[in-house]
C-alpha cells in the first residue's frame, strides 16, 4: 500500500482519492491487529475476503462503506497483479472473481434546492453581510454545477467565449473533460468577482460550517420553504435538478457536470413529484 501510495502520488491523484486508500490501507492494518496476523500479497483469495468482510460486519462498518473499501483494494491490487510477473508478485486470480467482494454499493440521494427555495436565496437580504460571500460561492455552484474541488479554481482562462473548458480534478486522470455553455446568472457572477473565482477559495471543513450558518438565518425566517441541511455537493446537485426539471437532455447535462454515464442520473430524476406528472400529461 505504501508503495502504491507514492506511486499514486507521483501521478498527482487528488487528495480524496488517496484518503481513500490510506484509509482503505488502515482498515486492513486493523483487521490484521485484530486477528494477529500480517495480510501479505499470497493470502489474498476467497477466504482471506471472507474473513475480512466479516471483520468489517463485526465492527459495524455499512454495506456501502464495506462495499468501497474492496473497490479500493481490488484498485491496488489489479495494480500488483498486472505486473506480477515483471515484479515476481505471487497473487492470485481469485481478487477478480464476484464472489470476493462483499457490501453492497450505497446510492446517496440529491440534496438540493427547488426552484422556489434557489430563487429564495437568491433574493434573501442576509443580516450578517459575511453570508452574502457564502451565498455567492453556493450559487456559483448552483449555476455550474461544479464539484466542490473545481469551483473556486476557475480563471478568465478557463472561459472561452463564454464556455467554460475545465478537466475536473476527480476525473483528471480519466481525461474526462468539461465543456458548458455559462448560463447569464454563472456569468454575472464570474464578472463579478473579476473572473477569478478562487478570491473565493475555502476548505470544506470552513464552507460547510458556514452553509450550516447560512441556511439556519434562511430556515428560521423563511420557514414555509423547508429548507433542509446542506453541504458542499448540493449546489452540484441543485445544479442537476434544475437541469433535470428543465427537460435538458442528459447526454447536455452529463457533458456539462463531467460524467459518462447516465446510472449517475437516476437520483435526481425522481426529486420531485410534480414534475413526473408534467412528464406524463405530455402524453395526453
Amino acid at each position: 500500500f505504501e508503495e502504491y501510495l507514492k506511486h499514486r502520488k507521483e501521478t498527482n491523484t487528488p487528495y480524496g482519492t488517496l484518503k481513500e486508500f490510506t484509509t482503505c490501507r488502515n482498515r486492513i492494518r486493523n483487521f490484521d491487529e485484530k486477528r494477529n496476523q500480517k495480510t501479505v500479497l499470497e493470502d489474498i483469495n476467497l477466504t482471506w475476503s471472507d474473513t475480512f468482510a466479516e471483520y468489517l460486519n463485526t465492527f459495524g462498518y455499512k454495506q456501502g462503506t464495506i462495499e468501497k473499501t474492496y473497490t479500493i483494494l481490488r484498485t491496488v491490487l489489479y495494480h500488483y497483479y498486472n505486473r506480477r510477473n515483471t515484479n515476481g508478485v505471487k497473487l492470485s486470480y481469485e481478487f477478480t472473481l464476484p464472489d470476493f467482494k462483499h457490501g453492497k454499493k450505497s446510492v446517496n440521494k440529491a440534496n438540493g434546492l427547488n426552484k422556489q427555495q434557489l430563487a429564495a436565496l437568491e433574493a434573501y437580504v442576509f443580516e450578517k453581510q459575511h453570508l452574502d460571500r457564502i451565498r455567492d460561492r453556493f450559487l456559483w455552484q448552483c449555476y455550474t454545477g461544479l464539484r466542490f474541488g473545481d469551483a473556486f479554481t476557475i480563471v478568465s482562462g478557463h472561459i472561452i467565449d463564454n464556455w467554460l473548458v475545465i478537466t475536473p480534478k476527480k476525473t483528471s486522470r480519466y481525461d474526462k473533460e468539461v465543456k458548458q455553455p455559462l448560463n447569464n446568472k454563472a456569468l454575472a457572477l464570474f464578472e463579478k468577482y473579476g473572473q477569478d473565482m478562487t478570491s473565493l477559495k475555502i476548505t470544506n471543513q470552513a464552507y460547510n460550517k458556514e452553509l450550516k450558518e447560512m441556511f439556519n438565518e434562511i430556515r428560521t425566517k423563511l420557514p414555509d420553504l423547508k429548507y433542509g441541511v446542506y453541504g458542499t455537493h448540493s449546489g452540484r446537485d441543485t445544479f442537476i435538478t434544475m437541469c433535470v426539471q428543465a427537460g435538458i437532455d442528459w447526454k447536455s447535462i452529463l457533458g456539462w457536470v463531467g460524467q459518462s454515464s447516465y446510472a449517475i442520473m437516476d437520483r435526481y430524476i425522481d426529486l420531485n413529484d410534480d414534475y413526473q406528472k408534467e412528464q406524463m400529461m405530455k402524453l395526453n
